[in-house]
């Protein structure tokens, strides 16, 4: 009887061992790659965004570079962000320091122009809607900046 057993668990080793590996899922590439030109936003006043332009830039690994310029004084922030790619709403967050404080958005592309939507206060709620909420949520609209050629 233990020879059996023994003889069984062998078996079965072995054809799991020879069965063919899943094959991984490829992930959905993001179409957020690139540099984006801040075109709109909700929640500031006009004079201010016709001194301001600001320019977003998200590469492959991660990394998230804007670039302000308020008239002649430029600054340049660097950051991470996280893309989940789901079909509708799609999520990015920005990690902070402090894990529990991420500012979690939601963002979609429609041909070459990217909408974003993050709440306010970090480490709150991510957004449910594209949608401007006084102290709440911001909205973003960019167009793609397109390579040189």
């Amino acid at each position: 009887m233990m020879r059996t057993v023994a003889l069984g668990l062998v078996f079965g080793a072995g054809l799991s061992l020879s069965a063919p590996a899943p094959k991984e899922v490829p992930k959905k590439m993001s179409t957020i790659l690139g540099q984006w030109q801040l075109v709109r936003t909700d929640g500031e006043d006009a004079s201010f965004m016709r001194r301001y332009s600001c320019v977003e830039i998200f590469a492959p690994e991660g990394t998230h570079i804007t670039e302000h310029r308020v008239g002649n004084e430029v600054s340049v922030e660097r950051s991470k962000y996280v893309v989940e790619i789901n079909g509708k709403k799609d999520h990015i967050d920005f990690p902070t320091e402090n894990p529990k404080e991420i500012m979690k958005g939601i963002f979609k592309i429609e041909g070459n122009t990217l909408f974003i939507c993050f709440q306010v206060k970090k480490g709150g709620a991510r957004p449910k809607e594209f949608k401007f909420i006084e102290d709440e949520t911001r909205l973003f609209e960019y167009k793609r900046i397109m390579p040189q050629k």
